[in-house]
């Protein structure tokens, strides 16, 4: 836990962390060194319209990890697939998430990146770090040709130009759905087991 306010600032200022599995942006540190630290937060969308001055040591903080990444369902910008979104061991002094330890990008052919800056304040990022993401059968009745779509923050699914779905594990193609069933390659059999405890994903799957 800090104690100071310059190494809480030096920490967590201008981060995004975890509050209540929820995201925040820690703006300022309060308090006095040696006693109640606070941290004054905005809510997402992160725009000041929801702040909030919290002590430091509330329990809903945690150690102040970064908030759950994984795939981002962000179709703007002219982007038609998932975001695959995680943080890079990059050494850097703050804790929370900063665009320096960030990466976005999205599955598929052209590999588009998105930074943080683009990401934090949207719909998708709210609801990957909320883990809402649509069900199986309703994200396979929403692609289209040269389109992907997350069902999980590990899983994805992606339709070729010809119509073939490819299912991915973050940035892994694992193999093919077809009729509601997924077929694994032979070299990615070790992720059956990964796809059975997915609570959203069938638990038909067959070999390709």
């Amino acid at each position: 836990m800090y104690t100071t306010r310059e190494e809480a600032r030096n920490r967590l200022v201008n981060t995004i962390v975890a509050y209540d599995g929820r995201p925040v942006r820690v703006v300022d540190v309060g308090g006095r060194d040696g006693g109640l630290l606070t941290l004054t937060v905005f809510h997402w969308p992160f725009d000041g319209t929801r702040a909030e001055t919290l002590p430091i040591g509330d329990p809903l903080f945690g150690s102040f990890v970064t908030p759950r990444l994984g795939f981002a369902n962000y179709f703007e910008r002219g982007n038609a697939h998932t975001v695959w979104c995680h943080r890079t061991p990059a050494r850097r002094m703050q804790q929370g998430l900063v665009s320096g330890n960030f990466a976005g990008t999205a599955i598929g052919v052209r590999q588009q990146r998105f930074t943080l800056e683009h990401l934090q304040s949207t719909d998708a990022f709210r609801e990957m770090i909320a883990g809402e993401y649509p069900v199986f059968e309703t994200a396979l009745e929403m692609l289209v040709p040269d389109s992907s779509i997350a069902v999980d923050r590990n899983f994805a699914l992606l339709q070729s130009p010809e119509g073939y779905v490819t299912i991915y594990h973050r940035r892994d193609p694992l193999g093919l759905v077809m009729r509601g069933v997924i077929y694994l390659r032979e070299d990615r059999q070790y992720a059956r087991e990964l796809l059975l405890e997915a609570d959203r994903l069938p638990n038909d799957i067959q070999n390709l």
